[in-house]
């Protein structure tokens, strides 16, 4: 039988028949360009399915250093004016503030709409399984306190012109307290 002289792995059952794997490395290269092409091809798909507009004093950096506490004012003078404003609705806010935690649930169909988790307290797995009031009760017992979504104002500074998925930005102020009392900075897919 003929030396393997290759770099390729001597266990393949063509090596240990004694035939030789054509372009060793080009098969190395080939899972590499693989790779390398799903990548770019789900850049390619998120890139093209993504379309935000921002408010046009809005940035990134500016959007970072808004802290919770911090005044409407302070945020206008930071951010400029919000692409829109959204007053209250049916929907309550409960509180955890232990673990500082908000969940904003519908008053009518008891269902959880959002879930405000600013320093990760809950693993994904547990936010997986928490999907109406009972399921937080259960999973979390007893709220701390509740706010009326109507004290809330919800100030969105980007938007998809298209109703596609985008880079979502929001801050929600506490309007008895003129407040933020937390921002939301993610991608929403739609």
């Amino acid at each position: 039988m003929k030396k393997h002289t290759s770099d390729w792995p001597q266990n393949t059952p063509a090596v240990a028949s004694g035939r030789r794997q054509p372009w060793p490395l080009l098969r190395k290269l080939t899972t590499h360009y693989r790779q390398s092409l799903w990548i770019m091809l789900a850049l390619c798909m998120l890139n093209g399915c993504t379309d935000t507009e921002y408010a046009p004093k809005f940035s990134e950096r500016a959007f970072n250093t808004i802290k919770i506490g911090d005044s409407s004012a302070d945020v206008i003078a930071t951010l400029g004016k919000p692409i829109r404003n959204v007053k209250g609705s049916s929907k309550m806010v409960y509180h955890y503030d232990k673990i500082k935690v908000d969940f904003l649930i519908g008053m009518d169909d008891r269902r959880v709409y959002e879930i405000r988790d600013p320093e990760e307290a809950l693993e994904p797995e547990s936010l997986n399984l928490i999907f109406t009031y009972d399921d937080m009760c259960k999973l979390l017992g007893k709220w701390s306190r509740v706010t009326y979504a109507k004290d809330l104002e919800y100030w969105c500074y980007s938007r998809s012109p298209i109703a596609r998925s985008y880079q979502l930005r929001e801050i929600w102020i506490d309007v008895t307290t003129d407040k933020v009392i937390s921002k939301d900075a993610r991608f929403y897919w739609d």
